[in-house]
């Protein structure tokens, strides 16, 4: 008799170890919560699982059925309740793992998985964006399920932007090489609000008595966004790269500023610009009447200073 009431006060000392260490018992389903990614060993299968997913994900364009075998269906659930044009509600918001939506992306460059503790980790993929570089973070909770990885919750996080390292020189020459029909992003950060615009230009160099005005229209996601016109000085000698813009930071507050191309002038065939700054209280450009003054200007980023090389 004392034999059988030892054997079952064991028996509950198993179970109730299970529980505690947040296994399922036999015949209990596991709750995907409750699974602890706590060794070392399992953090690094985590973090191989993550990095394989993003591999075969870019391969395959991160299409629905191929990444649902990752995912539990919590993260299916949540997935297709973040998808806000999708009738039936099957469709999942795949864009989610690697931006946060709305913009055009490039390439990627890298991604990155950092474990944060037990089930955490923390994905960052830095990908292209015109002549920046996108970096945008996920956290995910994993779940270990009869044996098996899955992608159980997802925290998106935010896209920051900062310049592209082939940018980074010290010293910026500007050059012209954006012809105006093609699209430019507008992209920045200030305290409290992202600025990352994809633009249109529509442009136009019209003579009036015989003066030279740009007429630019900006759009944003295809709706108006600001008229941007002002006269030449003077007639330009070569005309091929006026009305063309630029986008870089030229008061050195750490967002792009417009530049306008007024064309080549004199016999030394000298470049000039006109500066529109960005206005983060008024979210529009603002225009800088003196930029226009300075010949061929690059742009000293060590000193932030902006240096004039007249010929």
């Amino acid at each position: 008799m004392k034999k059988l009431i030892l054997l079952a006060i064991c028996a509950m000392a198993v179970m109730a170890g299970c529980k505690n260490k947040g296994m399922a018992p036999a015949g209990e389903q596991q709750d995907s919560t409750t699974v602890d990614v706590d060794s070392t060993a399992g953090i690094e299968e985590g973090k191989a699982f993550l990095e394989k997913f993003y591999k075969e994900g870019e391969k395959h364009w991160f299409e629905d059925d191929s990444i649902r075998p990752y995912l539990s269906k919590n993260a299916q659930k949540y997935l297709q309740g973040a998808y806000p044009y999708d009738g039936d509600g099957t469709e999942l918001a795949t864009w989610l793992f690697y931006q946060e939506g709305g913009w055009d992306l490039g390439p990627t460059i890298d991604v990155t998985v950092e474990p944060l503790g037990k089930d955490t980790y923390r994905v960052t993929v830095r990908s292209k964006f015109n002549k920046d570089v996108c970096s945008y973070t996920v956290e995910y909770g994993l779940a270990k399920i009869d044996g098996k990885w899955f992608i159980d919750k997802m925290k998106p996080g935010k896209c920051t932007l900062a310049s592209d390292d082939a940018d980074n020189a010290d010293l910026l020459a500007l050059k012209p090489d954006l012809s105006s029909d093609e699209p430019l992003i507008l992209s920045g950060i200030n305290d409290h609000k992202e600025i990352a615009f994809p633009y249109w230009t529509e442009d136009d160099l019209q003579e009036y008595n015989g003066n030279i005005v740009y007429d630019i229209n900006l759009g944003s996601h295809g709706y108006p966004f600001q008229h941007l016109r002002r006269y030449l000085p003077g007639r330009p000698v070569d005309m091929k790269e006026a009305g063309r813009q630029i986008l870089v930071d030229v008061n050195f507050d750490g967002i792009s500023d417009l530049l306008i191309c007024l064309g080549r002038h004199g016999s030394s065939k000298t470049l000039y610009y006109d500066a529109w700054l960005w206005n983060t209280e008024e979210g529009q450009f603002d225009y800088d009447g003196h930029f226009r003054t300075i010949p061929n200007p690059a742009i000293d980023k060590k000193n932030q200073i902006i240096i004039e090389n007249a010929k």
